[in-house]
């Protein structure tokens, strides 16, 4: 792949998360094919990046089979255990031989805030929160909710939030998932008085840097 002077030179492809395989060290698996699109040699070392989350992983391959027509990455318990991403979510790995990272994601998270409204966690707000949380398929990656209170500053994790529905009722919950601090973040405050709460602007900082 050929890139223009001054960018960086990138390999990608379109996968899906399979869990947790394996049970020792920090091993992320895939296929053969998918190893040699990305140009990663087996059993080599790399930086494994998925949001905030940084860790040296080594590269081992699995062969199996699914219904899904994209390759399916799994990675061990010990490297999965900041990255509670769904199985069957779409996802993107790009791959930096030059600096051996390796990146899946991206990651999106909607800030907003909670809400007294009965019956809902975001109030108003939550039609749209679902909605664009839906569309992550679209862009091969993970868009879920957050708000001040759901960061972990120390671990540089949050708990973030997607729509789950009822099978029989179709009823939507919000199915909390421990994850990385992500990629990007979207402003989704409310309101003007929501945005001058001090934990909001103190988040927001942070956020930022």
């Amino acid at each position: 792949m050929n890139a223009p002077a001054g960018k960086a030179v990138f390999r990608l492809i379109k996968a899906r998360w399979g869990g947790l395989m394996g049970d020792q060290g920090n091993y992320l698996y895939l296929s053969p094919q998918s190893l040699k699109q990305l140009g990663i040699q087996p059993n080599s070392e790399i930086s494994f990046k998925a949001g905030a989350s940084w860790n040296k992983a080594v590269i081992d391959t699995v062969r199996c089979s699914t219904d899904y027509t994209e390759p399916i990455v799994f990675v061990s318990p010990a490297l999965g255990r900041s990255c509670q991403i769904p199985p069957g979510t779409a996802i993107t790995l790009k791959f930096y031989p030059a600096t051996g990272l390796l990146c899946a994601g991206p990651l999106i998270g909607l800030f907003t805030i909670r809400n007294s409204i009965p019956d809902t966690e975001f109030g108003s707000c939550e039609q749209v929160l679902a909605a664009l949380s839906e569309s992550a398929e679209k862009i091969s990656g993970l868009i879920f909710v957050f708000c001040p209170e759901d960061i972990d500053w120390r671990n540089s994790l949050v708990t973030g939030y997607i729509p789950h529905y009822e099978p029989v009722t179709g009823r939507r919950t919000w199915q909390p998932l421990i994850l990385p601090l992500p990629d990007t973040v979207y402003d989704r405050i409310p309101t003007r008085s929501a945005e001058s709460r001090p934990e909001v602007q103190e988040a927001k900082s942070w956020l930022m840097l």
